[in-house]
Order: structure tokens, then C-alpha cells, then sequence
């Protein structure tokens, strides 16, 4: 085996088994290498692409996902509690089951996202576009949703108990009259 591959191989491991590692400082490209971040809190993805990945059961708890483009990837019963997806692209995502509590999702891009069952409680989800996104049966108790669009979302059996509203757009195209606090 020729040296180089040795040290890919080797790069590709390390980042693979991290404890708060940093794809940029490795000099891996995310979008075309083989990685696939199944157990790695705390890491460092921004504006990584990982669109059409398959990360169901994946652990990113505070993992850094800020700007990533996450576009039709499966994150089915991820743990993304505390994870930075902020301006992060997740149109068309499978969050089903998802860990997001405390996540921090403002003016992310969620529409058409699957998340039936997600854990949201706490998440800053402020400015974020859940345009026609599936939210039955999630738990967004005291989450953040100020000025958030929800046009066409789902929200059969949704908890938004202590849910901050203001000046969202609800499901109908309304906007929402919760005073803001």
C-alpha cells in the first residue's frame, strides 16, 4: 500500500473514532471522502456537505453542524442534543425520532423536513423556515420558535407547551398574536 493511502486511511480513521475533532484542520473534503460521522460528539462539520447521507442512529450531541448542508439526509433517531445547526440546510430531512433538545436551529432551513416524534425541548428554532415540515407528535416544550415559518406545517398531537410563538407564521399563513416576552 503506497504511503499516501496510509495517511488517508489514517486521517479518515482519526477523524472517524474523534472526541471534538475538526474536519477542516484535517484536510479531509466531507463531501467526497467515505466518511460517514456515525459517533462523534462534539466534532466540527461546519459548511461540511453531508446531503443525502445516511446517518440514522448517528451521535452528534454538540456537534458543530452550523452552515452544513444537510439536504435530504437521514438523521431517524439521531443525538443531536445541544448540536449548532444554525443556517444549516435540512430541506427534505428525516429527523424522525430525533435527540435536538437545546439545539440551536434558528434560521435553519427545515422545510418539507420529517420530524414526527423529534425531541425539541429548548431548541432555538427562531427564524427557522418549517414550511410544510411533518411535526406530529413532536415535543417543542419552551422552545424557541420567534418569527419562525410554519405555512402548511403538521402539527397533529404537537407539544408546544411554554413554547415561545411570537410573531411566528402558524400552519394557516397567520401570523401568531402571542405577545412577545
Amino acid at each position: 500500500m503506497k504511503l499516501s493511502a496510509i495517511l488517508t486511511l489514517f486521517l479518515i480513521l482519526n477523524l472517524f473514532f474523534c472526541q471534538g475533532c475538526i474536519a477542516s484542520d484535517l484536510k479531509i473534503p466531507i463531501a467526497s471522502s467515505q466518511l460517514d460521522p456515525q459517533d462523534c460528539p462534539g466534532c466540527d462539520f461546519s459548511e461540511a456537505n453531508l446531503s443525502g447521507r445516511d446517518l440514522q442512529g448517528a451521535n452528534l450531541e454538540n456537534a458543530n453542524l452550523t452552515q452544513a448542508n444537510l439536504k435530504e439526509t437521514n438523521l431517524q433517531s439521531a443525538n443531536l442534543k445541544g448540536a449548532m445547526l444554525e443556517n444549516a440546510n435540512l430541506t427534505k430531512a428525516n429527523l424522525t425520532d430525533a435527540q435536538l433538545q437545546g439545539a440551536k436551529l434558528n434560521r435553519a432551513n427545515l422545510s418539507e423536513t420529517i420530524l414526527i416524534k423529534a425531541q425539541l425541548q429548548g431548541a432555538n428554532l427562531n427564524d427557522a423556515n418549517l414550511s410544510s415540515a411533518r411535526l406530529n407528535n413532536a415535543k417543542l416544550i419552551s422552545a424557541q420558535l420567534v418569527n419562525a415559518k410554519l405555512t402548511g406545517a403538521k402539527l397533529t398531537g404537537t407539544n408546544l407547551n411554554g413554547a415561545n410563538l411570537c410573531s411566528a407564521i402558524m400552519p394557516n399563513g397567520a401570523r401568531s398574536t402571542q405577545s412577545c416576552p
